[in-house]
């Protein structure tokens, strides 16, 4: 799993080309915030895989829930910026956005980035350059026809929790479009 093109205009003191993501969205789905500790373990293996790639200059953590009534994306105000240092405090914020009530949890993902005015000031929108990561109950996933112009299964992790077992697909699988 690694992308194979360099990030424009970031490179080490070496000058060596960066073969890390410009930035990771993680997508939770409401009810799997009891799962801090597999997500946190999860969190450091992406940060030490931008390490292992070169990425030593802070990159971006783009937190997000889906699977509420209103059918919105859930998010903060901000990303969270890192650089291989606080790789739990991910965690347990995305742990926090998604909650632990699944109560009425529809398995819906409106769109894969917020549509307010680039709220971020970084990107406005997932490229090909991030790595989207998914956490879900299961493959029931939908996603919308705006989410649908933007989702590419390159670059892109299923991790399936329950409260007994983890699955994940890199890559392959395709959810439902809608």
């Amino acid at each position: 799993m690694g992308p194979s093109r360099k990030i424009l205009g970031q490179f080490t003191k070496r000058e060596t080309q960066i073969r890390a993501y410009r930035a990771i969205c993680c997508y939770m789905q409401r009810g799997l915030g009891t799962h801090v500790d597999v997500v946190g373990r999860l969190v450091y293996a992406i940060t030490s895989f931008q390490w292992s790639q070169g990425q030593r200059n802070p990159y971006f953590f783009h937190l997000f829930s889906f699977g509420w009534e209103d059918n919105v994306l859930h998010h903060y105000p901000r990303a969270h910026e890192l650089c291989g240092m606080h790789q739990k405090s991910v965690a347990v914020s995305l742990c926090r956005l998604a909650g632990v009530d699944n109560a009425n949890n529809v398995p819906f993902v409106p769109t894969l980035f917020p549509t307010a005015v680039n709220i971020y000031n970084v990107h406005a929108n997932v490229g090909r350059e991030d790595l989207r990561v998914f956490f879900c109950t299961d493959r029931s996933v939908k996603l919308s026809a705006a989410a649908k112009r933007s989702y590419s299964q390159r670059n892109t992790v299923w991790i399936f929790l329950t409260d007994d077992s983890l699955d994940f697909e890199v890559g392959k699988f395709m959810p439902e479009f809608l």
